[in-house]
């Protein structure tokens, strides 16, 4: 059988079984656009819901949170320069132009006196005749050398110039007086004549511009007096006289003339004005005055007097009720007013009232107390002590040379060496040791020492003046 005819019967018989056996489920044509949104949708559903704004994983933006350490820039930014110097305390005005008297170093000295340019300008160092020197004295005690008068040297003190010439009054052989002006080394530059047959037991002055104020009396021979007033002459420092002003009667105790913080220039209970006129006072007082940080002027009112106390224009403001007052007084920080009687030390208030006295020693009544910067009151006496004392008048120490000499008026270095004359020179440590002592050739009588600006001390020493390094 051909092979058409065998597809044929095949088919036919498909055909009829096909017909009588159970229709068979029509499947649905395939809708192709809803297939594809199936799948996006199954994609979709598989996806993350949302995606992450990139603000949520991103580093803040400069909007967000500022970092920790970032701060707006006026924040951080430090007070200003121009304010770390107060304008209320401008600089130039940080430093004084003048310093209260002394010291270094550390004291202050207490007062509202500008620091002479001068060493030692004037008996007791300064107008408030504490003693006390800015400058370190002699640490050896050798002799440099010795200048001889030829007659007497002053009992007062000699005085020092911003140049280191040494000025000191004294008399030759006929008793002639004479101020003295040496150089650093002990030569003569001049020395200038007072009147003939004067006593020059005072200790001479420097103003400020170098003039020399220096007193003299004259002396009593035979009963004549030769014009026992005393004069008063200002001296240049080339050595030629400005001026003399007469009439004082001031008895020759050691002490001198003294200037004040003004210039004003005090001597026997008067006051003097630089070119020589009287400002105040008729000069009938004894020693050299001291004034104070407020002005007031203390002296004694006549040999063997009191303590007197005047204002600056010369009121009297007070007299202390004992006598027997013969030294030149010294003024303490806070006023106090020392002086010495009869070998007792007196402390006033600077109202007059009487604080403290010491118990008598000796009986040297012309030695004037020294003052340190701590406030010790050392006072001389010839009974051969220097005693110490503090300022409520408790005695802290006494210092023995062995021998009745102790007489001149004590003085005081920077380093709080205590120095006093007599027989010897001593040099006294601010606890009461000796440090070192010095035979004084003729011995310092009532000669209290001066201390220039390079530590020379500078003594009278018999007929002559001696320098000591």
């Amino acid at each position: 059988m051909k092979l058409p005819v065998v597809l044929a019967v095949l088919i036919g018989t498909l055909v009829v079984a096909c017909s009588t056996a159970a229709p068979a489920p029509v499947e649905p044509t395939p809708n192709i656009d809803a297939t594809v949104e199936a799948r996006l949708a199954e994609e979709k559903a598989s996806l993350p819901t949302s995606i992450p704004s990139p603000t949520k994983t991103q580093a803040p933006l400069p909007t967000y949170t500022p970092h920790p350490t970032y701060t707006p820039y006026p924040t951080p930014t430090p007070t200003p320069v121009p304010t770390v110097i107060p304008t209320s305390t401008p600089v130039p005005t940080a430093i004084p132009t003048s310093s209260p008297y002394p010291t270094p170093t550390p004291t202050p000295t207490p007062s509202v006196y500008p620091v002479s340019s001068h060493p030692w300008p004037m008996f007791g160092g300064n107008a408030l005749h504490t003693g006390r020197s800015n400058y370190v004295g002699p640490t050896s005690g050798a002799l440099a050398w010795k200048y001889p008068t030829g007659g007497q040297a002053a009992d007062g003190s000699p005085v020092v110039g911003k140049d280191g010439t040494i000025y000191f009054s004294g008399s030759d052989s006929d008793q002639n007086g004479f101020l003295y002006a040496l150089t650093p080394s002990g030569s003569l530059k001049w020395r200038h004549q007072f009147s003939k047959i004067a006593s020059t037991e005072f200790a001479p002055a420097l103003g400020v511009h170098g003039t020399i104020y220096a007193a003299v009396q004259g002396r009593q021979i035979d009963g004549d007096c030769n014009g026992c007033n005393g004069k008063l002459y200002s001296i240049y420092s080339s050595g030629n006289r400005n001026w003399v002003l007469d009439s004082f009667s001031s008895s020759g105790v050691p002490g001198g003339v003294t200037i004040g913080p003004d210039g004003t220039i005090y001597l026997g209970g008067a006051a003097i004005s630089a070119n020589g006129s009287r400002d105040w006072g008729n000069g009938d007082t004894i020693g050299a005055a001291a004034i104070a940080s407020n002005g007031n002027v203390y002296d004694v009112s006549s040999w063997g007097g009191g303590l007197t106390a005047y204002s600056s224009s010369g009121n009297k403001l007070w007299e202390s009720p004992m006598s027997g007052l013969y030294s030149s007084p010294s003024v303490g920080a806070d006023g106090t007013v020392y002086i010495k009687g009869g070998g007792i030390l007196y402390a006033f208030t600077n109202d007059g009232a009487l604080q403290w006295q010491s118990t008598k020693r000796g009986i040297n009544p012309s030695s004037t107390p020294a003052i340190g910067s701590d406030g010790t009151i050392y006072s001389s006496n010839d009974d051969g002590n220097l005693y110490a004392f503090n300022p409520d008048g408790t005695r802290k120490w006494s210092f023995s040379t062995g021998k009745r000499e102790a007489q001149s008026s004590p003085v005081i270095d920077a380093a709080g060496t205590v120095y006093i004359g007599g027989d010897n020179l001593y040099a006294v440590s601010p606890l009461g040791k000796l440090l070192w002592s010095l035979r004084i050739p003729g011995g310092s009588g009532l000669g209290s020492p001066a201390i220039g600006a390079d530590g020379t001390l500078y003594i009278k020493c018999g007929a002559n003046l001696c320098a000591v390094k």
